[in-house]
């Protein structure tokens, strides 16, 4: 190797250490955390003023509107009582039925919860005598009209206690889907409906509303997000086709023209009196 190559190599090392030192002794840019905003834990009582999606005015029991937003996995309970009307396909209901070997209410149902499914309100059909929610041996699967036909033929009639979606409605047949089997059965014109599910979109002007759990941001009064929610319907969830009825007004009836005489008569005589 000549000198001139051995020069031209060393004076490269040196560049590259020159330039590697820079980058070492270099930090590294920290990525900047946005401020966390302060907020408050939020409670507060009173009636509902409007409902939107995603949020309700409401006005507290101190005189004083808020705006409420909801948080994502907020817990909301609303709780009341419903006309038969106002069951529709789609809703998830709970009761007691009869059924007979093809799966049908040997009499209408007359007491039903309507229900938002979750852990502690599950979906399923347990026979009588077993509590919603535990686990049972045999039961509705083993119904022939609704799954597997067991080795033992099946009674006439069995009561369950049945919490499913109403998948159909004809005229005043229901049929629901609990998951292990469909059942299908009337609801009685006069059933009593209880109402305990997160529906809070239901909720209208005059309910009460209670935040057991919320924060709003320090200083910002008016505005809050609430993660428990409670609602109490003032009034029963009607049929949404069902037209209000109309008070009648009492019409005026006009006087005989014999009256309207005597009646102006007495009004001119008295004018004349001191």
């Amino acid at each position: 190797m000549s000198i001139l190559t051995r020069t031209l190599t060393v004076f490269a090392l040196l560049l590259l250490v020159v330039e590697a030192a820079p980058a070492q002794g270099r930090r590294q840019p920290q990525r900047r955390e946005p401020p966390k905003i302060p907020t408050d834990p939020f409670t507060a009582g009173g009636t509902v003023q409007a409902v939107w999606l995603g949020r309700i005015h409401i006005h507290t029991i101190l005189d004083q509107d808020w705006m409420i937003w909801f948080a994502p996995n907020a817990k909301i309970q609303v709780t009341g009582t419903a006309e038969p009307g106002f069951l529709a396909r789609g809703m998830f209901v709970r009761c007691r039925v009869t059924v007979d070997q093809k799966g049908f209410g040997d009499a209408p149902v007359e007491e039903l919860v309507l229900f938002t499914p979750s852990p502690e309100n599950p979906v399923g059909a347990w026979p009588e005598g077993s509590e919603p929610g535990t686990e049972h041996e045999g039961g509705m699967q083993d119904h022939p009209a609704v799954g597997r036909r067991g080795r033992q033929p099946p009674p006439e009639k069995a009561t369950y206690t049945i919490a499913g979606q109403i998948t159909s409605v004809r005229k005043d047949l229901f049929t629901v889907n609990s998951g292990r089997g469909v059942v299908r059965f009337k609801v009685h014109e006069k059933a009593k409906i209880n109402v305990d599910f997160a529906d809070y979109t239901t909720a209208k002007p005059g309910d009460k509303i209670e935040i057991t759990k919320g924060k709003m941001i320090r200083g910002l009064l008016g505005r809050a997000q609430a993660s428990e929610v409670k609602i109490e319907l003032a009034k029963p969830l009607a049929d949404p086709r069902k037209k209000p009825t109309k008070k009648p007004t009492r019409r005026r009836s006009t006087p005989k023209p014999d009256q309207k005489d005597h009646k102006e008569g007495n009004e001119r005589s008295t004018k004349g009196r001191p």
